[in-house]
């Protein structure tokens, strides 16, 4: 189905026929949604959980709006007319739902480990700073903030993931980053 933008004003409260709907807001994912549906639904099934998946296709030029078709009567595509972002995208399947819960996130698997990465990242640059500071028999790296390990305690486990999202970035892009 095509979808255009609701009203502003437009509030609609529909009984449920279902628990949960997850939401998955979807541009151009062909090649990452089958593995989210895929895992997402054997989830749920085997939690037993009644529910629905409603895939967002955001204006897609790929196949993502033939995907969720292959997955069963629980998941549907819902098309917009045009690309208007995720939020637009999210907004409009909110306000269509019809589970008791709603939920929503993004098609693929590489922020998980993405995550996981980054995180590991800012625990060893809390630990590198903690290392630098022991060789050099200090206990604060600064006065500005005394008794906090100095200014470098705040921001090295920050550094560290920064600098590691930003490598991550250049092998698997995930940041978001301007057309052109």
């Amino acid at each position: 189905m095509l979808i255009d933008d609701l009203s502003p004003h437009f509030i609609c409260v529909r009984p449920t026929d279902h628990e949960l709907t997850v939401i998955i807001p979807a541009f151009n994912e062909e090649q990452r949604l089958p593995w989210t549906l895929k895992h997402l639904t054997n989830s749920l099934i085997d939690w037993n959980v009644d529910f629905r998946v409603v895939v967002v296709d955001d204006g897609s030029m790929d196949a993502t709006s033939t995907i969720a078709a292959q997955y069963g009567p629980r998941c549907t595509t819902m098309r917009l007319d045009r690309q208007g972002g995720k939020g637009r995208a999210v907004r409009n399947a909110m306000l269509r739902a019809t589970g008791r819960f709603l939920a929503f996130t993004d098609a693929g698997r590489d922020l998980v480990w993405i995550s996981a990465l980054v995180s590991f990242a800012s625990q060893m640059g809390d630990i590198a700073e903690s290392w630098v500071k022991r060789r050099a028999g200090v206990k604060d790296a600064s006065n500005l903030i005394p008794g906090h390990g100095g200014v470098l305690d705040r921001f090295d486990a920050l550094s560290f993931a920064v600098i590691a999202a930003l490598v991550l970035d250049r092998v698997v892009p995930f940041l978001p980053h301007a057309a052109g």
